[in-house]
């Protein structure tokens, strides 16, 4: 049965090693995606460097107020409202 690792997964250096060791078949990313929804693309292209997400929960947390999830610190960064 195949296994999915979810949780604090930021660097692509990780996530390969995960997977190369056989600790999980596969990795999921959320909050990662939610602060930069290219991030595969950008590993990809070679840019490792690792998520720009901080772990804060903010973009869940207005979830709760039924507000669209998004990226507060990113969107304050862009000065976005």
């Amino acid at each position: 049965m195949p296994v999915i690792l979810v949780g604090g997964i930021r660097s692509f250096e990780v996530a390969e090693q995960i997977i190369k060791d056989g600790k999980a078949d596969y990795i999921a990313l959320s909050r990662p995606l939610i602060r930069e929804p290219y991030l595969i693309k950008r590993w990809r292209s070679g840019d490792r460097s690792k998520a720009k997400c901080l772990s804060d929960n903010k973009c869940l947390d207005i979830a709760y107020e039924d507000q669209p999830v998004h990226c507060v610190v990113e969107k304050a960064r862009k000065g976005e409202r």
